[in-house]
C-alpha cells in the first residue's frame, strides 16, 4: 500500500459500513438480480400527474418501477399493481416488481398487498404476476432483521402473502433454509403454505415437502413424538414425503409411534424397511393400522410394498394376519366405486401374501362379485398353486366349484361368456384346480363344454369319463367322434402305462356294454397299442392275463393285422391260449373280418408251433373261432383232418364248404348225410348259414365250374324245402325272396310236383313273385314235367279263394309286370283267353307280345280292342315288322278264324284295318310276286278276308298280279268287299284295274259286256267313260250323250272344250232354255248341281276360262234375279253357297246392284259368305265393291233400326266374321266402331288388317298399354312384311294426326320396333328404303335401337344407304342412351372400315372434315377417336373438325396436336367443351391417355381456370359425389396449379361430406401443389371448418378417431393450421394421438397447450418426432413455441429436464449451420431458445463457440445469453462463465486482444463480452484479459466482491475522493453485497498491503 492515506481510508470505510447497516442482520440469499441498465430503454416520465389523476394505468410497471422520487402511498401502489397483475396480456418482468418495490417501505409495502388482498380474489391474479410480487416480496422481507421472527413470518405469509404462496418457488424457500428461521418460523410458514395446499398443483407439493426435508435435516426441530413432529413440521406436505425423508430429517425418528399419521405408502416402506413381515411384535401396529384404516388406504399401501424388496425369511402368522386383514376389509367394501381393482390386487399386490392361503382365508375372498372378478382372483391363486398344501389346493378347487355352482343356479352356466373355447374356459374358471374336478361337474357347469379341446388338461380318470360320457363309444351318430379319440389316445401317449390304465379302468367301470361304436373302437385300441407295444416284450404272463382277460377286452374286438403283428412273437402253447381267450371274449363284437383276421393269425401261429396234443386242440387254440376257419384251415394244421369224420364238430358253413368238394357233391349218399347233419341243428340259422357259404363258395373264381347232377340239385332241394316246411308258412317276403331267388337258386331246376307241395299256395303275393321268380331263373333247364307242374303251380295259386293273396295280389298290376312275376316264361303254358281269365285288370297284351306265342297273339287281336285303337295296331304293327314272316301269317290266319268264330263281318276301324294291309301286304309282297290263282284265292280267303274293303292305291302297288288269270282272281276276290268299300276305295280299284290292263297288254276278244262282267265286275260303275276307253279301244260313249247319266254327260262337258270355248257353253246353255229364251230354275238348278260335280270330280278348283265363266253367270244371274223377290232364306243359301259358287268369281258392280239390300241376316250371311269363299279371286276393285254393298246393307240397317242385325252377333270376332267377313279390311277401324259401338279390336286381332291395327294401336291408345300393345304386335308378327309396311304407315299417319311426337312407353315402343325390325329384308333394301325406314317410318320407334338390331344390318350397303341410315338414327340422338350411342357408332365404324377395305376409300371423300362427320356419324362421331377418322378417311384434318368432335375427341386432339404447349388451341379446345358433362368427358379421356403431359403442361392452369369458371355456378348444386368426382378425378392433373382466386369460386355453404371429397381430392395431389399456392387451400379449408363447429366438432362426431377427423378434414394441409384452431376445430383433438401429422409449429404449440412440457415422457416423444429435422422445422418450432409462450404467459419452463432435453437436441439438430452465421443469426437464434438457455451450461456454450469466429458474433450470443442469466441456476451461470471466459482468453492468446475493440471503454468492453456474467467473474480475470481494465469506470457494474478489488489498484486507497465514490455505491446494496465486500476487502487487504 502506497502513500499514508490508507489506514485512514480503510477507517473511514469501515464507519460507513457500520453507520448504515447492523452487520448481524446481514441476509446470506443471494439476490434477484436486476439489470443495471435495466431502467435504461425505460421512458422515464413524471408520475406525479398521473398519480394524483387517479390515472395509473396510464403507464407501464417499468416506468413506475424506474421512476424516481415517487414516494408512493398504499394505495398509489395498490392501485398500480391492480393495473397489471390481472391482466394476462400486461408485459411484465422480475425487474419491474424487484425496483417498484424497493421504492417503497415495507409497511407500505404490507398495506398494499393487504389492500390487494381484499380488493381482488386471488383467482383473478395472473401465475406470473404471483410469482413476481411473491419474489419481490421476499426480497424485501427477507433483509429485514424480523424475518427470523415467527410472528413477522405469521403476518406476511399466512396474511399479506396468502394469495400468492401457490406458486412458491425453491429459490425463495431454500432461502429460508439459509436464513435464520426458527422451527417455530417453520412451523409458521408451512402453516400458511398448508393453508393453500388444495389450490397448489402437485409439482409445487413436493416442491415444499422436498424443501421441509431439507430444512428439517438443517434445523433440528425436535417433538415431543414422532406424530407431534410429522403433523407439526410437515402437516398436509407429509403425503409428498417418503418413510426415508423421515428417518433421513430426523435420526430419533421412530415410525412406529406414528403409525397413524403415516401415508399408505409410507406405512409400506416403514414395512419394508423394517421388515415387519419378519417380526410378529412390530407387525402388530402395522396390522392394526390396516385394521383401522379404508380399503384405498389398503390399496395404497399394497400398491407401494409391492414396488419394494422384502427380506425373507417371513413369519407365516403376520404374513397370514396381513392378508386377513385386508381380505375382511375388501370385503366389507366391495363391491362400491372405491373399491380396488380385484385383478390387481390378487394378481399383483397380494401376490407374496397369497402362499399362506388357507381355507379360512378362502371365505374372506369376495363374495358379492362377477365372473370376471372371480377368474382374476383365482387366476393370482393360479400363480401361487405349487405354493399351497394339498389341503389347500382341494379346498381352492371346492371354493371355485362352490362359486361356480352359484353361477350356473342364477344364470343357468358358470361363467362361459368370457370364454372363446373350452381351453379358456377351463383355465380361466379352474386354473390348476382342475386336476381335482370332476368331469361330469364340467360339463354340467359348462354345456358347451368339450373335453376334447383340452384333453392336455385332463387327469386320465378325467378323460376316461370324458369318453363315455360324450358318447364317442355308444353314439353312431357323433361327429368327430374318431378324431376325439384320437386326440384321448395321443394325449395318453405323452403319459405313463399307469395313467393308461388308470383311464382304461375306469372307462371299463363305467360302459356296461360291449357294443361300442366301432370307429372309435379302432382308434382307441390302435392307440392302445401303440402305448402298449414297447411293454409287451417285458410282460409277464399274469401281465398278459391282465390286460387281455379284462383290460382290453371292451377294444379287442377292433384288433386289426397290425395289432396281432405287434405282439410279440408266441413262444409256447400257453401264451397263443391265453391271448386266444381273451379274443374270444371280444368274439361276439367283432366284425366277421375281423374273426378272420384272428383265425388266420392263430392258424398262422399254429403252423409254427405244436399244440395239437389233446384232443379238444380246436377248442384250446381256437375257442370260438374254430367256428370261422376254413375246412383248408384245419386240413393245413392237422395234415389227418377229415371232413366228413368230423361232421359233428363242423358249423352249416364248413359244412357248405364240404359240400363244394368232391367227396361230397359226386355223392348222393354224402350229400344226404350232410343235410342230416344240417337238419339236426336247430332252428334255420345254421341251414342259412349253409347255402349263404355254399353260393359264395359256388360263385368265387376260383372254384371251377362243378357239375352237380340233377338228382344231387333235387335231394339239396327237397332237403332244404323239408327242413323249411314248418317255418314256410311264417316266411316273411324277404325270406321268400332271400331263399328262392338268391340262396336256393342253383338247385331250383330241379324242382318237381314233391317240393311244390311243399311250398303253400297261400303264401304272399310278394313271397309267391319271390318264388316264381327264383324258378323262372332255370327255366331253361327245367324238364318240360317240372314246366308243367310249375304251371298247374301257378294256377293253384291265381285260382284260389282268398282274401288276401292269390287272385287279389294283382288287381293294379300292370300286364307285363303280372305276367314276369306271376307266369314267368311259364305263360307260354297258357291259351290267351286262360290268360285274360286269370287277370283282373284290363289284360294289356301290347306290353307283352314278345312273352306272347303267335297263336296267343292271333286271338289276342280278336279279343282286344287292336281293331278300334290305332295306338295299339300301330304297336302290333312294330310288332310285326320285328317278327318272322311265318309268325305274322300265323297270327293272321288265327285272327280270321277267330273272328269267323265270333262272327264279325267287317272290320270296325278303316284305318287300323288299312293299316294291317299294308304292313301285311308290305311283309309279304316279296312272296306274293310267285303268287299262282290258287295261292290268291287262298289269301283271299284266309288272311285278307276282313282287311281287302280298306284297299287303297298305296296297297294295291303292293299287288301285282303275274298275269291277266291273276287279275281276275285278285279283281273278283276285291269284288266280294266291293259292298263293303267307300268310294275312294273303289275308285282306287279302277285305276289299279286300268293300269294293270295297260301292263298286261291285252284283253281276251270278247263282247264288251261279257269282257265289263269279267274283267271290271262292279267296279264299272265307278270307272269314267274315258277310264274304260284307256282299256279298251273298241269302247266310245260320243254317241251316246242323249243317253248317259248326268254326271256322264257332265263328263261330254268337262272333256269336251265346253270349259274353254265360250261359244261351245253358250249352244250347251241355250239347250238348257225353255219356250221363253229363259232356262227355268228347276233346269239351271239340276244343271249347276250336275256341273258343280262334276267340277268336283274332275278336281278343277274353278272356272279358269273367264269368258265362259263370266257367261255363264251372267246368264244364269240375270235369269236368277228374277226370282230374288221370292226368295227365302233358304233359297239365297242354297243359289249363293253351292249352286253358284264356281261362278261368282265373274261377279262384277253391275250384278251386285241386282241384290236387294233389304235382306234379312240369314240371306246376307248367305249373300256375303259365298262372295267371301272366293275372295282371292276378286279384284282389289271388286272386293271394294263387294264391301260398298256391304256399307249399304248395313247403313239400311243402321237407319232402319240403329242397330245392324242386331241378335245376329254377341262379340267383336262373331261381328267381323258373320258380318264383314274377308271384306272388313276394307273397314277403317272407326267404322267398325261406328257399325258396332262395343266393338274390341284386341279380341280379334287376327282378324283384323295391319291397317287397322296401325289406326288401333294410336286410337285405343295402346301406345300407352302395354298389355294391349302386346296384344297387336303378337298378331303382326303373323303378318306379311307388306302388312308390316300397311301398319306403320297406318300408325304413323294417326299419330301424325293426333300430334304424337314421343311415345309415352318406352317399353311398348321397344317392342313395336322389335315386331318390325325381324320383318326386314335388308339385302334388299336400297338407299331410299333406309330414307323411307328408318328415316321416316320407323323415327318414333329407333330410340329402340341397340347392338343387336345393329349387328342385323348388312355393311355391304352403298354409301347413301349409309348416310341415309346415319342421318335417320341422329334425328333421334337425344334419345338414345349411352350403350345405344356406343353401339351405333360401332356399327358406323364397320360400315366405314368395310367399305374402305372393299373399295379403297371413303364416303364423300370430298367433303370438308366436319361436313365427313356430319355425314357419315353425325353426332355418333363422338364415339370415335381421332386414330379413326384419320385411318377411315385420308384428307382428314383434325383440328378443321374441332366443332363436331366429342369431348373424348378433343381429349385426344390435345395430345396429337401437342395443344398442351399452345395456348391458341387450348383455348379453342376449352371453348368447345360448353357443359359440364362435356368437360367431364374431356378429362375422363384425357386424363386416361395423357396424365403426365397434363400434369406437366405450362397451361395446365388456364385448363383448371376455364373448367372453374364453367362448373363453378354449379357448385351450390353439387353433391359429395360430385366434388369427389371433379376434385379426386377429373382435375387431379391440373388441380396442383390451384390459386386463391381459384378458391375463391368455391362456396362455403357445401356440406361436410362435399367438403371431405374436395379435400381429398387436394390431398391427393398435395405433393405438386406449389409451397406459394398450398396456403389458399388452407384458407378455404380453414374458413369452412370455423363455420361447421357444431357440438364443439366441425364435420365429425365424438366418437371418431382424432387421426381419422384430421385425415379426412384438413389432410396434409393440417400443418398450415394453429394448434389453437384444431382445438377449436375439434374439443377432443389430442395432438398425442397424432403427434407423427403435426408439423412443427403444431408440435411447438401442443408442446404448451397441454401441458406436456412438464412432463417429460411425453416431451421425449415430441423431441422424437422433430429429430434429424431440417433446421428450418427447427427454427418453425421454436418461433411458434415461443409465441404460444407468450400468448399463455409462460415465462419459464420449470421441468429442468425437459428444458435441458430440448436443448441439447436443437442446439445439435442445426448444429450444422452454425458455421455461416452472421452475429445477427446469432442473436435470433439465441432469441428463439431464450426460454431453452437457462439450461445451458458451460458445454453447451462451448459448443456454440466452437463455431463462433468472430468477437461480434460472441457479443451477440454473450448479449443474448445475458438475457436470462436471471433464470440460470448458479452451476450454469457460472459454467456459461467460464466458456466466456475461456474463449476471451484464446482471442487474447491468439490475437492480443480479448475482444477489445478500438477505444472501447472498460464499460463497454465488459457489458459486451461478459453482460450478466460479469457477476461471476473474479475481477483479476477482468485485468488479465485487459491491461488497461479500469475498475474505477465500471464499479456500478462490479459485484461487491469485484469492487472489493478496485480498492487496491490505481491508488484508490491513496485518495479518499475515489474511495468515497466507490464506497457510494455499496450504499444502494443490499446488505448482503456489503458484507461480501466487507469479506472479500478483508480477505485480499493482507495480500495487496503486505
Amino acid at each position: 500500500m502506497k502513500g499514508k492515506k490508507g489506514p485512514a481510508i480503510l477507517a473511514a470505510l469501515v464507519i460507513i459500513l457500520i453507520s448504515g447497516h447492523h452487520v448481524e442482520g446481514l441476509n446470506l440469499c443471494p439476490a434477484l438480480p436486476v439489470s443495471p441498465t435495466y431502467c435504461s430503454p425505460v421512458n422515464r416520465v413524471a408520475l406525479n400527474t398521473s398519480l394524483e389523476s387517479g390515472d395509473r394505468c396510464r403507464f407501464t410497471l417499468p416506468q413506475y418501477a424506474c421512476a424516481s422520487g415517487s414516494n408512493l402511498t398504499s394505495n398509489q401502489l395498490s392501485s398500480i399493481l391492480q393495473c397489471y397483475i390481472t391482466d394476462p396480456a400486461a408485459q411484465l418482468d422480475q425487474g419491474a416488481f424487484l425496483l417498484l418495490f424497493q421504492q417503497v417501505s415495507r409497511e407500505v409495502l404490507q398495506t398494499a398487498l393487504n389492500e390487494i388482498s381484499v380488493q381482488i380474489l386471488s383467482d383473478q391474479i395472473t401465475p406470473t404476476s404471483k410469482a413476481f410480487l411473491l419474489n419481490a416480496a421476499w426480497e424485501v422481507l427477507k433483509a429485514d432483521p424480523q424475518v427470523q421472527n415467527a410472528g413477522f413470518l405469521a403476518s406476511w405469509f399466512q396474511e399479506t402473502l396468502h394469495a400468492y404462496l401457490t406458486v412458491i418457488d425453491v429459490n425463495l424457500l431454500d432461502c429460508m433454509t439459509q436464513l435464520p428461521i426458527t422451527c417455530d418460523g417453520l412451523a409458521t410458514v408451512v402453516q400458511a403454505l398448508d393453508s393453500v395446499y388444495s389450490r397448489m398443483d402437485n409439482s409445487t407439493r413436493q416442491l415444499v415437502a422436498n424443501w421441509i426435508g431439507r430444512f428439517l435435516t438443517t434445523n433440528v426441530c425436535q417433538k415431543s413424538s414422532a406424530k407431534e413432529w410429522i403433523l407439526s413440521n410437515w402437516k398436509s406436505f407429509r403425503h409428498y414425503a417418503s418413510y426415508n425423508e423421515f428417518t433421513t430429517s430426523w435420526s430419533g425418528f421412530d415410525g412406529f409411534a406414528a403409525l397413524d399419521v403415516l401415508t399408505a405408502s409410507q406405512l409400506a416402506q416403514l414395512t419394508a424397511f423394517h421388515n415387519v413381515f419378519s417380526n410378529s411384535s412390530t407387525a402388530a401396529g402395522v396390522i392394526h393400522v390396516l385394521s383401522s384404516s379404508d380399503v384405498l388406504y389398503l390399496d395404497g399401501y399394497l400398491t407401494e410394498l409391492s414396488t419394494l424388496s422384502l427380506t425373507p425369511p417371513f413369519d407365516r402368522e403376520v404374513m397370514y394376519s396381513v392378508l386377513e386383514t385386508i381380505l375382511k376389509k375388501v370385503n366389507e367394501s366391495f363391491p362400491d366405486l372405491c373399491s380396488p381393482s380385484l385383478k390387481d390386487l390378487f394378481q399383483v399386490k397380494l401376490k407374496m401374501l397369497l402362499p399362506v392361503t388357507d381355507a379360512n382365508i378362502l371365505s374372506l375372498f369376495p363374495t358379492k362379485i362377477g365372473c370376471t372378478d372371480f377368474q382374476d382372483i383365482y387366476k393370482g391363486l393360479n400363480s401361487v398353486h405349487s405354493k399351497l398344501d394339498p389341503d389347500t389346493q382341494k379346498a381352492v378347487y371346492q371354493a371355485r366349484l362352490n362359486f361356480l355352482n352359484g353361477q350356473v343356479a342364477k344364470e343357468g352356466v358358470a361363467c362361459t361368456f368370457t370364454a372363446d373355447n373350452s381351453r379358456d374356459w377351463l383355465q380361466e374358471n379352474f386354473g390348476l384346480s382342475s386336476v381335482y374336478a370332476d368331469y361330469s361337474d364340467l360339463i354340467r357347469l359348462d354345456p358347451g363344454f368339450n373335453g376334447y379341446e383340452v384333453t392336455d388338461l385332463l387327469t386320465a380318470t378325467q378323460l376316461g369319463k370324458l369318453v363315455v360320457i360324450s358318447g364317442i363309444l355308444t353314439d353312431s351318430t357323433r361327429v368327430n367322434a374318431e378324431i376325439d379319440a384320437t386326440n384321448v389316445m395321443n394325449t395318453l401317449k405323452s403319459r405313463n402305462v399307469s395313467e393308461l390304465q388308470t383311464f382304461l379302468s375306469e372307462v371299463n367301470m363305467l360302459v356296461k356294454q360291449m357294443n361300442v361304436v366301432v370307429s372309435v373302437r379302432d382308434v382307441m385300441l390302435k392307440g392302445i397299442f401303440q402305448i402298449l407295444k414297447p411293454h409287451f416284450a417285458s410282460m409277464t404272463m399274469s401281465d398278459f392275463e391282465s390286460w387281455f382277460n379284462g383290460t382290453l377286452t371292451l377294444y379287442l374286438a377292433s384288433i386289426t393285422p397290425d395289432e396281432l403283428m405287434a405282439l410279440p412273437a408266441i413262444a409256447n402253447c400257453t401264451q397263443l391260449q391265453t391271448i386266444v381267450k381273451g379274443l374270444d371274449y371280444a368274439f361276439d363284437q367283432m366284425t366277421m373280418e375281423t374273426k378272420t383276421v384272428v383265425t388266420q393269425w392263430i392258424v398262422n401261429i399254429l403252423l409254427k408251433i405244436d399244440c395239437l396234443t389233446t384232443e379238444n386242440w380246436m377248442a384250446l387254440n381256437f375257442q370260438r373261432f374254430k367256428t370261422i376257419a376254413n375246412i383248408t384251415d384245419f386240413i393245413a394244421v392237422n395234415s389227418n383232418f377229415t371232413g366228413m369224420a368230423h361232421l359233428q364238430e363242423l358249423t352249416a358253413v364248413q359244412l357248405a364248404q364240404l359240400t363244394l368238394t368232391q367227396e361230397v357233391f359226386s355223392s348222393v349218399t354224402n350229400t344226404e348225410l350232410i343235410f342230416e347233419r344240417l337238419a339236426e341243428m336247430p332252428g334255420l340259422e345254421d341251414l342259412v348259414a349253409y347255402w349263404d357259404e355254399f353260393n359264395i363258395a359256388y360263385e368265387k373264381p376260383s372254384v371251377p365250374m362243378l357239375n352237380i347232377s340233377m338228382e344231387v340239385k333235387h335231394i339239396m332241394l327237397a332237403r332244404t324245402v323239408e327242413q323249411l316246411r314248418v317255418a314256410l308258412p311264417t316266411f316273411t317276403d324277404a325270406d321268400y325272396d332271400l331263399w328262392f331267388k338268391k340262396r336256393l337258386v342253383v338247385v331250383l331246376p330241379s324242382i318237381k310236383a314233391d317240393v311244390l307241395q311243399e311250398i303253400p299256395i297261400s303264401l304272399s303275393c310278394s313271397s309267391y313273385k319271390s318264388l316264381i321268380a327264383g324258378i323262372n331263373a332255370g327255366f331253361s333247364e327245367i324238364p318240360e314235367d317240372g314246366k308243367r307242374d310249375v304251371y298247374r303251380y301257378i294256377v293253384s295259386f291265381l285260382t284260389q279263394t282268398s282274401q288276401d293273396t292269390g287272385p287279389v295280389c294283382y288287381t293294379k298290376a300292370p300286364t307285363r309286370d303280372w305276367l314276369l312275376e306271376y307266369f314267368g316264361k311259364f305263360s307260354m303254358e297258357a291259351s290267351y283267353t286262360q290268360l285274360i281269365s286269370f287277370s283282373h285288370q284290363p289284360f294289356d297284351a301290347y306290353t307283352v307280345l314278345d312273352m306272347l306265342t303267335p297263336t296267343q297273339i292271333g286271338d289276342m287281336v280278336v279279343h282286344s280292342d287292336t281293331l278300334t285303337r290305332m295306338d295299339l295296331a300301330a304297336r302290333l304293327i312294330q310288332f310285326f315288322q320285328q317278327s318272322k314272316p311265318e309268325d305274322v301269317q300265323i297270327i293272321l290266319i288265327k285272327f280270321t278264324e277267330a273272328a269267323i268264330t265270333r262272327k264279325i263281318s267287317v272290320l270296325p276301324d278303316d284305318a287300323i284295318t288299312r293299316l294291317l294291309l299294308q304292313n301285311y301286304l308290305t311283309l309279304m309282297s316279296g312272296r306274293m310276286e310267285a303268287y299262282t290263282t290258287t295261292d290268291w284265292n287262298a289269301t283271299f280267303q284266309n288272311e285278307l278276308y276282313f282287311l281287302s274293303p280298306v284297299v287303297n292305291n298305296t296297297t294295291l302297288s303292293l299287288i301285282v298280279p303275274r298275269d291277266y288269270g291273276s287279275l281276275v282272281a285278285i279283281v273278283a276276290g276285291f269284288d266280294g268287299a266291293h259292298q263293303h268299300m267307300t268310294e275312294s276305295s273303289r275308285r282306287d280299284v279302277v285305276l289299279w284295274i286300268v293300269q294293270n290292263l295297260k301292263v298286261l297288254k291285252g284283253y281276251p276278244v270278247e263282247p264288251i259286256t261279257e269282257w265289263i262282267q269279267t274283267t271290271w265286275r262292279s267296279f264299272f260303275f265307278d270307272a269314267t267313260l274315258e277310264e274304260v276307253k284307256s282299256t279298251n279301244e273298241n269302247f266310245d260313249p260320243v254317241d251316246l250323250l242323249g243317253s248317259l247319266r248326268v254326271d256322264q254327260l257332265m263328263e261330254y262337258v268337262v272333256t269336251s272344250d265346253a270349259l274353254f270355248n265360250v261359244t261351245t257353253m253358250i249352244r250347251v246353255l241355250r239347250s238348257l232354255e225353255g219356250k221363253d229364251s229363259e232356262i227355268a230354275l228347276p233346269k239351271m238348278d239340276e244343271f249347276l248341281t250336275a256341273f258343280n260335280l262334276a267340277i268336283t270330280q274332275q278336281n278343277i278348283t274353278g272356272m279358269q276360262h273367264t269368258e265362259v265363266r263370266q257367261e255363264m253367270l251372267t246368264t244364269l244371274f240375270t235369269d236368277l234375279s228374277k226370282h230374288f223377290y221370292k226368295f227365302t232364306d233358304q233359297d239365297y243359301e242354297a243359289w249363293f253357297l253351292e249352286k253358284l259358287k264356281f261362278l261368282l268369281p265373274s261377279m262384277n258392280a253391275d250384278l251386285l246392284e241386282l241384290i236387294p239390300v233389304d235382306v234379312s241376316f240369314r240371306s246376307y250371311t248367305a249373300i256375303i259368305r259365298s262372295l267371301d269363299n272366293v275372295f282371292p279371286e276378286f279384284s282389289q276393285q271388286t272386293s271394294h265393291d263387294i264391301y260398298n254393298l256391304i256399307q249399304k246393307i248395313l247403313e239400311h240397317q243402321l237407319n232402319a233400326s240403329e242397330t245392324v242385325f242386331p241378335g245376329s252377333y254377341s262379340s267383336s270376332q262373331s261381328f267381323l266374321q258373320l258380318i264383314f267377313y274377308q271384306f272388313r279390311h276394307f273397314a277403317n277401324y272407326t267404322q267398325l266402331l261406328t257399325f258396332y259401338k262395343d266393338f274390341n279390336g284386341y279380341d280379334v286381332l287376327d282378324l283384323l288388317s295391319a291397317r287397322q291395327m296401325g289406326e288401333m294401336m294410336v286410337v285405343t291408345n295402346a301406345v300407352k298399354n302395354e298389355r294391349s300393345a302386346v296384344q297387336i304386335l303378337v298378331e303382326m308378327e303373323t303378318r306379311t312384311f307388306a302388312e308390316m309396311t300397311e301398319f306403320i304407315m297406318e300408325f304413323n299417319s294417326v299419330a301424325e294426326q293426333k300430334h304424337l311426337v314421343v311415345l309415352p312407353n318406352p317399353w311398348i315402343r321397344d317392342l313395336v320396333f322389335e315386331t318390325i325390325f325381324k320383318s326386314f329384308q335388308f339385302s334388299t333394301f336400297t338407299a331410299d328404303q333406309y330414307a323411307f325406314w328408318f328415316g321416316s317410318q320407323l323415327q318414333l320407334f329407333l330410340p329402340a335401337i341397340n347392338a343387336q338390331y345393329l349387328q342385323l344390318l348388312p355393311l355391304d350397303i352403298d354409301c347413301q344407304s349409309h348416310q341415309n341410315l346415319v342421318q335417320a338414327l341422329d334425328k333421334v340422338y337425344n334419345h338414345y342412351t349411352d350403350e345405344q350411342q356406343k353401339a351405333i357408332h360401332g356399327r358406323i365404324f364397320r360400315f366405314l372400315e368395310s367399305y374402305r377395305n372393299t373399295q379403297g376409300g371413303t364416303c364423300s371423300p370430298d367433303a370438308t372434315s366436319s361436313l365427313w362427320i356430319i355425314n357419315n356419324y353425325g353426332r355418333f362421331s363422338a364415339y370415335a377417336n381421332m386414330e379413326e377418322f384419320s385411318s377411315l378417311n385420308p384428307n382428314f384434318e383434325k383440328l378443321s373438325a374441332v366443332s363436331e368432335l366429342s369431348p373424348e375427341q378433343l381429349a385426344q386432339l390435345t395430345t396429337a396436336t401437342g395443344a398442351l404447349a399452345d395456348e391458341t388451341i387450348v383455348i379453342e379446345i376449352m371453348n368447345n367443351l360448353n357443359t359440364s358433362s362435356d368437360l367431364a368427358k374431356f378429362f375422363d379421356a384425357l386424363n386416361a391417355i395423357a396424365s403426365a403431359e397434363l400434369q406437366g403442361s405450362v397451361h395446365a392452369h388456364l385448363i383448371l381456370s376455364t373448367t372453374f369458371q364453367k362448373i363453378a355456378p354449379g357448385f351450390p348444386n353439387f353433391k359429395a359425389s360430385d366434388f369427389a368426382y371433379w376434385f379426386q378425378a377429373a382435375l387431379q392433373n391440373v388441380l396442383h396449379t390451384v390459386n386463391e382466386t381459384i378458391i375463391a369460386e368455391i362456396p362455403v355453404s357445401i356440406s361436410c361430406d362435399s367438403y371431405q371429397q374436395m379435400l381429398k381430392g387436394f390431398n391427393n395431389i398435395y405433393a405438386s401443389i406449389p409451397a406459394g399456392n398450398a396456403p389458399s387451400v388452407f384458407g378455404f379449408c380453414r374458413t369452412f371448418l370455423a363455420s361447421e363447429v357444431k357440438s364443439g366438432i366441425a364435420c365429425g362426431n365424438p366418437t371418431q378417431s382424432i387421426q381419422n377427423w384430421l385425415d379426412v378434414n384438413l389432410g396434409n394441409f393440417s400443418q398450415y393450421a394453429e394448434y389453437q384452431d384444431l382445438l377449436t376445430w375439434n374439443q377432443h383433438f389430442n395432438g398425442m394421438v397424432v403427434l407423427d401429422k403435426l408439423a412443427s409449429p403444431q408440435l411447438a404449440s401442443f408442446t404448451l397447450e397441454s401441458d406436456a412440457i412438464n412432463e417429460e415422457e411425453v416431451m421425449c416423444q415430441v423431441l422424437a418426432r422433430l429429430q434429424n429435422k431440417p433446421a428450418e422445422e427447427i427454427y418453425q418450432y421454436l418461433d411458434q413455441f415461443n409465441k404460444e409462450a407468450r400468448r399463455l404467459m409462460i415465462p419459464t419452463i420449470k421441468n429442468e429436464a425437459v428444458r435441458k432435453n430440448m436443448l441439447t437436441q436443437f442446439v445439435n439438430e442445426i448444429k450444422s449451420g452454425y458455421s455461416a452465421f452472421s452475429p445477427e443469426d446469432w442473436t435470433h437464434l439465441f432469441t428463439r431458445l431464450e426460454l431453452l438457455l437457462p439450461s445451458a451450461g458451460e458445454m453447451e456454450i462451448k459448443l456454440f463457440l466452437t463455431h463462433i469466429l468472430g468477437c461480434d458474433s460472441f457479443r451477440a450470443m454473450v448479449s443474448s445469453l445475458s438475457q436470462v442469466y436471471p433464470s440460470m441456476s448458479s452451476v450454469n451461470q457460472q459454467g456459461v462463465y467460464s466458456a466466456i471466459f475461456t474463449f476471451l482468453e484464446n482471442q487474447h492468446n491468439t490475437t492480443g486482444s480479448a475482444c477489445a475493440l478500438g477505444n472501447e471503454v472498460s464499460l463497454d468492453w465488459l457489458r459486451n463480452n461478459f453482460g450478466a456474467f460479469a457477476a461471476n467473474a473474479r475481477y483479476e480475470d477482468f485485468t488479465k484479459l485487459i491491461a488497461n481494465f479500469n475498475g474505477f469506470e465500471v464499479s456500478d457494474n462490479l459485484t461487491s466482491t469485484q469492487l472489493a478489488h478496485v480498492f487496491f489498484g490505481a491508488d484508490v486507497l491513496d485518495d479518499i475522493g475515489m474511495a468515497e465514490t466507490l464506497l457510494m455505491s455499496l450504499q444502494s446494496r443490499p446488505v448482503g453485497d456489503v458484507v461480501a465486500f466487507v469479506t472479500e476487502f478483508v480477505a485480499i487487504a493482507p495480500q495487496v498491503m503486505y
